[in-house]
């Protein structure tokens, strides 16, 4: 019987006092603001994100993103979409439930072009560098559990296509240390 004490109080003390997680999964969405060459064509939309970090420190994280960012102009002639399939870094301030982050989000994306008229439609895609510089903040909720975090960043999306492709996303989502 003691020993099937102390082994219910080692687990709960694993509980109360949980260790830095190194893993973290999330997922973002919120609009995406087209602005230059982009703006004068299309309008603000929406985006979704997933992506998957690992803390190489307590106050940094690398890893992967995948979005899917979605333009349209009012009328149903034309779209254009774009799919970052990045490398990111983040460094984190602060050690409280409130977490400032600034960050660069590096890597492939895929912009996918439509226009439709007279009921013909042309359809072209094209893989570009791009880059998202990002500022934004992770709020762990404490009260529910200690590896549940909402997050809130804008990034401001650079495509290297010729005119360049810029909008800028406000997001909103959670994340999750594993």
């Amino acid at each position: 019987m003691k020993k099937f004490i102390i082994a219910i109080s080692i687990f709960v003390g694993f509980l109360a006092n949980p260790a830095y997680s190194q893993l973290q999964l999330g997922a973002q969405l919120g609009p995406q603001i087209p602005i230059g060459d982009l703006g004068d064509a299309f309008n603000t939309s929406f985006g979704l994100n997933v992506s998957g970090k690992y803390f190489i420190q307590d106050n940094m994280a690398v890893g992967l993103n995948l979005g899917k960012h979605w333009f349209g102009t009012g009328s149903s002639n034309a779209s254009f979409s774009s799919m970052p399939v990045t490398g990111l870094f983040e460094y984190y301030f602060g050690s409280s439930d409130f977490k400032p982050y600034v960050g660069m989000d590096l890597g492939l994306y895929i912009a996918r072009g439509k226009v439709s008229w007279g009921g013909s439609s042309y359809a072209s895609s094209e893989a570009y560098f791009g880059f998202a510089p990002k500022l934004g903040f992770a709020y762990y909720i404490s009260y529910i559990s200690n590896n549940i975090a909402v997050t809130v960043d804008a990034k401001f999306h650079f495509m290297t296509s010729d005119p360049m492709t810029e909008y800028i996303g406000i997001n909103f989502g959670i994340a999750l240390d594993l």
